[in-house]
Parts: structure tokens; C-alpha cells; sequence
């Protein structure tokens, strides 16, 4: 579902009016599914992906990568070590200026997307996003995946996918954003707030 231009713009204006929004995952996610068999990412929203301050376009097949602490002294990542995880690595085009909490390193294939080729590069995985007086932080991580969850295009996936939320670092970090939604303006709660 794509937001209306009125939606957009309402979300706009309450971040940047001082509001805190606490994005996951597929939130950056518009996809269309192309005759070829790839699916496309368009530019459907840009207002909305511009506040939000990136857009999924491609993920590599799930699996296994690094995630690296870029901010170590911020609150909302301070004490997180480096770690593993299997989920999807977002892909993503950049709309904004944006503080990079936690990254990863990626280059290869996003097989089965329309853009699937990307050059080695860093990819945001926990941004905060600056609007006005308040702000947008996203987290990437989240992919999760049960039976019935592909129909109509599958009747009965064979595996239950949890990805990150098989980590205790993954609820760590969706405690923290909770804590930080929960705050006003653009100050972030120091560590122990958190």
C-alpha cells in the first residue's frame, strides 16, 4: 500500500513538528512484481521515502552477515558489540543526511531484483534520520516469514523464517528505539535512560 501525497506530507509535518517515528524493516519497501519474474522497487513515494531517508531496493538471498557498530559513543547502540545475524540485507538508495548507528559491508548479487548488481559498499543497518525538531530512526533487521505468510503467491512456505528476532541483540535494539520513540524533540535519552 502506498501512502497518498496527503499521508506524506501529514507524517512530514509531525516529525519534523517534534515527533520521534521508530521505523522497521519493510517500512522503506515498495515493490512491484515485473512480467520478467523480478521484482522492482519504484519510485512510488518519494516524499514518503525522502522523510523516512532511504528506500529497499534489492537484498541479496537471506543468510548470514556482520553487523558493525559505525557510532560506538551513541546511546542507542553504546555497549552493543559487533554481530552476526541471518536476515535480509537491505539494499537501499540514500534520500537524506542520515547518522549511521550500525552498518554492514555488501557486494554482489540482489538475485531476483530488477537492480541486482551493487558494488562493494557500506549499508546502513540502525540510522537516525533529522527532520526539524524531531526525527526518524529506522532499523533494517526484522525479516520474519511463517507458512501462510507468501499467499496468494505460495499456499504453504515449508520453513518458519525469524531471522534476527532470533537474537537477543535484535530485542535490545527494539527496547532502545522504543525508548527513544517515547522521548521528545531531537535530544536523545543518555544510555541509562535507555
Amino acid at each position: 500500500m502506498v501512502p497518498s501525497l496527503d499521508e506524506q506530507e501529514a507524517l512530514r509535518a509531525w516529525v519534523a513538528g517534534g515527533g520521534r517515528w521508530y521505523a522497521l524493516h519493510g517500512t522503506a519497501s515498495i515493490l512491484r512484481f515485473l512480467d520478467n519474474g523480478l521484482v522492482d522497487s519504484p519510485a512510488l513515494a518519494p516524499h514518503f521515502m525522502e522523510t523516512l531517508g532511504s528506500q529497499f531496493i534489492a537484498h541479496p538471498p537471506i543468510g548470514p552477515y556482520r553487523v558493525e557498530v559505525a557510532s560506538p559513543k551513541h546511546p542507542l547502540v553504546a555497549g552493543i558489540e559487533p554481530f552476526e545475524v541471518v536476515d535480509e540485507l537491505y539494499l537501499s538508495d540514500i534520500h537524506a543526511q542520515l547518522e549511521i548507528l550500525l552498518d554492514t559491508e555488501f557486494e554482489g548479487e540482489g538475485t531476483g531484483f530488477a537492480r541486482s548488481t551493487w558494488k562493494r559498499a557500506r549499508h546502513p543497518v540502525l540510522y537516525l534520520r533529522p527532520i526539524g525538531q524531531g526525527a526518524v530512526l529506522y532499523l533494517t533487521l526484522g525479516h520474519c516469514r511463517g507458512h501462510y505468510d507468501m499467499q496468494p503467491f505460495v499456499d504453504y512456505w515449508p520453513e518458519k523464517q525469524k531471522c534476527a528476532w532470533e537474537l537477543p541483540v535484535f530485542y535490545e535494539l527494539l527496547r532502545r528505539g522504543i525508548s527513544w520513540g517515547k522521548a521528545r524533540g531531537t535530544d536523545t535519552p543518555a544510555a541509562g535512560d535507555l
